[in-house]
């Protein structure tokens, strides 16, 4: 049985696949547990030439940043 939060990962990790933000990349860790996530998130620290490298196991919290980065 799919809890509504489970639905919306599912959802959310097909538009990830489908249409990834630019610098981010991510995926279930395993096929049983859609709740725990891997991420690579790449961006800019402190000035352009700086690149910043994050690989970051997240629970849950992917949902959120991927929303946030879509809105722009």
């Amino acid at each position: 049985m799919s809890t509504p939060a489970r639905k919306r990962l599912m959802r959310d990790f097909k538009r990830l696949q489908q249409d990834p933000p630019a610098g981010i990349s991510g995926a279930s860790q395993d096929n049983y547990n859609i709740m725990l996530w891997n991420a690579v998130i790449f961006g800019y620290v402190w000035k352009e030439q700086f690149d910043l490298f994050l690989l970051v196991r997240v629970v849950c919290i992917f949902t959120f940043f991927l929303n946030f980065v879509h809105a722009f």
